[in-house]
C-alpha cells in the first residue's frame, strides 16, 4: 500500500523508472528479510553499499536510486504511514559516493569484481 501511494504521485516514464528503482530496494529488503517500513538508517546505508559494492553502480545511479528510497520514506511520513523517516530522523546527511576523490571517480581496490567488469 505504501509503495502504491508513493508511485501514485508519478506518471509516464517517470513512474516506470521510479517503480523500477523502488522495486530494487524492496527486493533487497526481502532478500535481507527486512520489513521496509521497519528499516532504520543503518539499513539504508547498507543498501547504498550494496548498490556500490555488489551491483557496481556508478555514483549517479546510486544517487538516483537513493533519492527514490528517501522520497518513499518522505511520502510515508506525509501520509502518516510512519511517524518519521528512517533517513531524516536524525537530520539529513548527504551521501557521498565511496569512489569519489576530490570530484574524480576512482575504482576502489576493494571492488575487484566491479573493476573487472569495466
Amino acid at each position: 500500500m505504501a509503495s502504491a501511494a508513493y508511485l501514485g504521485r508519478y506518471r509516464g516514464q517517470t513512474r516506470i523508472h521510479t517503480e523500477s528503482d523502488l522495486r530494487v530496494f524492496l527486493r533487497w529488503c526481502t532478500a535481507m528479510e527486512l520489513d521496509p517500513l521497519a528499516a532504520v538508517r543503518a539499513d539504508i546505508e547498507r543498501y547504498v553499499r550494496w548498490l556500490e559494492d555488489v551491483r557496481c553502480y556508478q555514483p549517479s545511479t546510486v544517487s538516483r536510486r537513493l533519492s527514490v528510497v528517501v522520497g518513499f520514506y518522505r511520502v510515508c511520513v506525509i501520509d502518516q504511514i510512519l511517524p518519521h523517516s528512517c533517513w531524516t530522523a536524525r537530520g539529513m546527511r548527504r551521501w557521498k559516493p565511496s569512489g569519489v576523490v576530490h570530484g574524480e571517480h576512482v575504482i576502489r581496490a576493494c571492488r575487484p569484481s566491479c573493476a573487472a567488469s569495466r
